[in-house]
């Protein structure tokens, strides 16, 4: 039997809970994503014998499991710059604000944004293989590049929780016809400002 080699490709997206929910929300598609990767790192409990000789290990136990997904995208729109910058905050801008600059969009509240995140895969080579991580805290990381001869990405990262005892952190599909990919036919909409903003409590203050 040949082996599965497989070039990943697929879409990804992102549903914001409401504060104090665990469910619900409207699923946004973070657009272009470059680079998709899913981290587990395990912490151990090491035992060893001393009665002779060199040290032997005779028990090893897990203590702790972490899962995490790191991404970027490359679509810099109002919404995916909402999520980075950690929700929006209602209101205005201070009275010593700028007002040559345009209208305010976007306004860093730097608050914890959770929600559930799915990865619809198509592959242009190897089995399809769709993922939903049904609780997440995302939040940005790295640097964005304001001026560079790159294009601009956001750089995420999501911590993988477990949202409640009947849930685990993960879950994988298998098309359930042939080797189908849900994302060529999934025109779910990039975020609006609204709808990013949904996390943090906010509504969006410009158009």
């Amino acid at each position: 039997m040949a082996d599965n080699l497989v070039l990943g490709r697929g879409k990804l997206f992102f549903t914001p809970y409401a504060p104090n929910t665990t469910t619900g929300g409207v699923k946004g598609y973070f657009g272009n994503t470059p680079q998709l990767n899913l981290a587990q790192t395990n912490t151990k409990l090491d035992h060893y014998s001393s009665e002779g000789g060199l040290k032997t290990k005779d028990k090893s136990i897990l203590l702790q499991t972490d899962v995490s997904l790191t991404f970027d995208t490359d679509n810099i729109d109002v919404g995916n710059l909402i999520l980075f910058f950690g929700g929006l905050a209602t209101g205005t801008a201070p009275a010593d604000a700028p007002t040559n600059l345009g209208a305010l969009v976007v306004i860093g509240k730097q608050n914890a944004i959770y929600g559930a995140m799915m990865f619809e895969s198509d592959n242009p080579v190897g089995d399809n293989m769709n993922y939903w991580f049904p609780y997440v805290m995302l939040a940005p990381t790295g640097t964005f590049a304001l001026k560079g001869d790159a294009w601009q990405t956001l750089n995420f990262m999501a911590d993988c929780l477990k949202r409640d005892s009947a849930t685990e952190r993960m879950y994988g599909y298998k098309p359930t016809t042939g080797n189908a990919s849900a994302a060529t036919a999934d025109t779910t909409a990039p975020f609006t400002p609204a709808g990013a903003a949904v996390a943090a409590g906010g509504t969006a203050p410009g158009p």
